[in-house]
Parts: C-alpha cells; structure tokens; sequence
C-alpha cells in the first residue's frame, strides 16, 4: 500500500486551496497507476470541505465506484472524516440515480 502524507504539500496545517488540492489529486492519480491501495494520510493537517472536495470528487467522477476500494483515509479528525463521509455518500447517491434514468 502507498502513503501520501498531505502534509508534504504545505508548510501550514491548514489546507484549504483548490490549487493545493489539484497538486495533491495530481500526485494521487500517478500512485493509482502504480499501486492498488492508497492509504491519504491527514496527519498534522486540517482541511476544508471545499478542499476535499476538490480532491476527491474528479477522481470518483473519472474513475467510479471502483475507487472506494483503493483509498484509505488515515488519521482524519472527526469533522474531516465527516467530510469524507458526506462526499462519498453524495457520490454514491447520485450514481445511483443516474443509474436509475
């Protein structure tokens, strides 16, 4: 399993830029090439949902539902593991929707 420590994108401990989360998600989709399971590790880090968002959600719309078996989300505090949880479950549901027209 490969590590990505979102801390070695900034020298702050809050991540909030869509840049910031578009370098990350770069570096994210070259390990998916490589590795079959990605643990994102949230260590010394705070983000925004705006963040993960821009983090997460072009992968999940470029590579579907096969993504959520690949990603581990490591030492996330509660409201960024809320975060993650909300994006997901939002994905999931409108896949099934769309799936259902």
């Amino acid at each position: 399993m490969a590590l990505l420590h979102l801390s070695s994108f900034t020298s702050i401990t809050f991540l909030s830029s869509p840049e910031t989360a578009d370098t990350c998600r770069a570096e994210l989709e070259q390990m998916l090439i490589y590795y079959k399971k990605i643990e994102i590790d949230f260590s010394n880090v705070h983000v925004t949902p705006g963040f993960i968002q821009c983090l997460l959600e072009p992968l999940f719309l470029k590579r579907g539902m096969v993504l959520f078996d690949r990603l581990f989300f490591a030492n996330c505090a509660e409201p960024t593991d809320k975060i993650i949880q909300t994006i997901i479950k939002q994905y999931k549901e409108r896949n099934l929707a769309n799936e259902e027209n």
